[in-house]
This record gives structure tokens, C-alpha cells and sequence, in this order.
């Protein structure tokens, strides 16, 4: 893939997260599907990257194709797992904390938990990895 194409992919997520949040405000009907197709946009990029990173590792004769295939399912499953912790403990603590202030401080604790809650898988899986 070229740089050029590249550059261009990472702005893609965040042109989708703009009319996400504005959908809040003005069309909260129409949120929950510009969430899905924004969840799943990120995936497919991410997927993207991580199989493009071990397609040149295994063209420069770095590993061999069992390993590629290892790591990359080690790869993919460990960012389904965090994003998966992201997404559900991010939304419990934005709805905790929705219901008892407004919508903004929702936005915030379901961002700040989210973050949090991936950093900690994350950083589980990679020594989980390490053991593999």
C-alpha cells in the first residue's frame, strides 16, 4: 500500500467520529449505527496494518510463513480482546455515570474507563504473548 494511501487511512476514523459525537446532540436515533460502522472501519484498518506489518517482515525473510500466521493471530486477537474490553467497560462506566450527571460526563468516564481498561489488556496480552 502506498504511503500516500496510508497517511489518508489514519484520518478516516476520525472523519467518522466527528458526525458520531454530533449525532449525540442533534440525531441521537441515527448514533448507534454511525457507531457500528465507525467500530468496525477501525477494525478493518487496524487488521489492515498489523497484516501489512507482518507481510513485509515475511517478504525481508524475517520468519517464516507458520510464524507470520502465529503472530498475526496472536496480533488480531489480542486487539479484538482489547478493544472488546474498551468497548464494554467504557459503556458501563458512560452509562453509570450518564445516568447520575448528563451526557458529558458520561462521554468522559466512558472514554477515560475505556482507554484505561485497554491499556490493562493490552499490556496483560503482551506478557500473555511473551509465555506463547
Amino acid at each position: 500500500m502506498p504511503k500516500y494511501f496510508q497517511k489518508l487511512l489514519l484520518f478516516v476514523p476520525l472523519f467518522t467520529i466527528a458526525p458520531l459525537l454530533a449525532t449525540l446532540l442533534f440525531w441521537p436515533a441515527l448514533s448507534s449505527q454511525i457507531g457500528v460502522v465507525t467500530l468496525l472501519l477501525s477494525i478493518v484498518i487496524a487488521i489492515g496494518f498489523s497484516v501489512q506489518n507482518h507481510w513485509q517482515i515475511y517478504l525481508q525473510a524475517e520468519c517464516t510463513r507458520e510464524k507470520m500466521a502465529r503472530n498475526l493471530a496472536l496480533d488480531i486477537t489480542g486487539l479484538l480482546l482489547t478493544m472488546a474490553a474498551a468497548i464494554y467497560a467504557g459503556g458501563q462506566a458512560g452509562h453509570w455515570a450518564g445516568v447520575r450527571s448528563n451526557l458529558w460526563a458520561g462521554l468522559a468516564a466512558g472514554f477515560l474507563v475505556g482507554f484505561l481498561a485497554a491499556r490493562v489488556v493490552r499490556s496483560l496480552w503482551g506478557r500473555v504473548v511473551k509465555f506463547v
